[in-house]
């Protein structure tokens, strides 16, 4: 009560001032003539004094409209006032963007062939291949698999060491039409069958040397290594096939520690939004950049494809290099690589054991 009157007595509240929050936050209101009146009392270490103001307002729009409708349910309010819900609705979710909505996945690498054929595309130790000699071995291997029936929509495995036939592999599945399942060749043999029979994949790409790796499937190998010489015969012309934005471009498997794991396709229109946003952010370009994700992963695809899309050069350590963090710093040297791609923990190896390399952006 705001007045308390005795005989003979006249008594008024006398307000303190509190300079420590008892809780996170404190709602205090008081019935007066005049209506309720109250304030918030809050931890400075956990709020400021804008974030506070919003609340109030918040909730003092919520009793207005409590008020007007007592028997509505809560989800029928709306809390945020009008230059809010446009500034969260509007403004901030305005994400349109121009990007090449038609172009696939390896469009973004063909541009390059055209402009700079004989830069180096990617190489890995003493074996470089330009991007011309890259789009040559690609488009032979997509017409190979174009001859055994691999077109849009069909999965295609590949299950590879990180090397220039990667590479080749990736963009001669894309070429075909098809979208790649990468495996990476550390993986537990239960975890490929099950991929493989999940995404009924009727061709694998693979290397000889991984044979004994791989469990019992019913897809057809292909081996990049032996089978090349019939692959070679094939002409060096891009295959003519009728790529459509929606067709899947590649496909990747959950880790499945909540359940079974889930094949999940990212089609060429969805990849090309992702990459032009990513050229459209950082701006610079990429000259020299080191693929250290496995392909099984997706930061695999920006990796890549963030490099060949602007006719920088791919560098690929030799599957014994990529946990000797000194070796890799002396790679990233010896090839000025500007740009690596790679969890945290490596990154603070790189600067507590190894020289950082100068190049590094």
């Amino acid at each position: 009560q705001e007045r308390f009157e005795l005989p003979g007595l006249r008594l008024e509240g006398v307000s303190s001032e509190r300079l420590t929050a008892k809780f996170d936050l404190t709602l205090v209101l008081q019935e007066t003539e005049e209506g309720l009146r109250g304030g918030l009392e809050y931890a400075h270490d956990l709020f400021d004094e804008t974030t506070i103001m919003r609340f109030g307002d918040h909730f003092a729009r919520l009793l207005e409209q409590v008020v007007v409708q007592p028997q509505a349910s809560l989800d029928r309010f709306e809390m945020l006032g009008g230059t809010e819900r446009d500034q969260l609705l509007t403004m901030w979710n305005a994400t349109a963007a121009d990007y090449p909505h038609e172009r696939s996945l390896h469009g973004w690498f063909e541009e390059q062939v055209r402009r700079v054929p004989d830069a180096v595309a990617v190489v890995q130790g003493d074996r470089p291949l330009s991007y011309l000699q890259l789009d040559r071995r690609a488009n032979q291997l997509a017409r190979h698999l174009g001859q055994m029936g691999v077109g849009p929509e069909a999965v295609v495995a590949l299950f590879v060491p990180r090397s220039l036939e990667m590479l080749v592999g990736v963009l001669g599945v894309l070429k075909a039409g098809a979208a790649y399942l990468p495996i990476d060749p550390s993986t537990p043999a239960e975890r490929i069958a099950f991929m493989l029979h999940d995404a009924r994949v009727p061709i694998l790409l693979t290397h000889s040397e991984l044979e004994e790796r791989l469990p019992s499937h019913a897809s057809r190998a292909i081996f990049l290594d032996l089978d090349w010489a019939a692959i070679d015969r094939k002409s060096e012309q891009a295959p003519e096939v009728s790529v459509l934005p929606d067709n899947a471009a590649y496909m990747i498997y959950t880790s499945g520690s909540t359940g079974q794991p889930k094949g999940v396709s990212v089609s060429h229109r969805n990849a090309s939004a992702s990459l032009s946003a990513r050229l459209g952010h950082y701006g610079a370009d990429v000259p020299t950049m080191l693929l250290m994700p496995s392909i099984a992963f997706d930061s695999s695809v920006a990796s890549i494809f963030w490099t060949l899309a602007l006719g920088g050069e791919r560098v690929l350590p030799q599957e014994t290099e990529y946990r000797d963090v000194e070796r890799l710093a002396q790679i990233a040297a010896r090839r000025n690589v500007t740009h690596w791609l790679s969890t945290p923990s490596l990154y603070r190896a790189l600067f507590e054991v190894a020289v950082y390399p100068p190049s590094l952006r």
